[in-house]
């Protein structure tokens, strides 16, 4: 499942042993909370059904949401749904969302997580 395999790839970043994958908690927050948004995006989903169609859902979803919704508290505790259907202040800016998409995908390889998405 989505959640277990990012809990694993959080885990192994963790891992002050591992000198490979290892780093601080500022950064591991920051990826948890990207690879967090492909959950409320897909849900609770098993890796190996997702997709090349998948990617373009989640990239098309992130062009339509807001700007900045996690520092926003209008948005705490909404789902996606809720926020897509709510008049957007600002569209997230499109360098944000290729990155957002871009950081998705190398970590993904990494654990070999959406291997059909890794190629593109």
């Amino acid at each position: 499942m989505l959640s277990e395999a990012i809990g694993e790839y959080l885990a192994l970043k963790r891992d002050a042993n591992n000198i490979h994958e290892h780093i601080d908690e500022k950064s591991v927050s920051a990826i948890e909370g990207k690879l967090r948004r492909l959950i409320d995006i897909f849900d609770e989903v098993p890796v190996d059904s997702l997709v090349l169609k998948d990617a373009e859902r989640y990239r098309n979803t992130l062009l339509c949401l807001t700007a900045n919704i996690n520092k926003l508290a209008k948005y705490r505790g909404l789902s996606i749904e809720d926020i897509l259907q709510s008049k957007s202040e600002k569209a997230m800016a499109f360098k944000v969302i290729r990155l957002l998409v871009k950081a998705n995908l190398l970590q993904n390889r990494q654990i070999g997580v959406l291997r059909v998405l890794s190629t593109h």
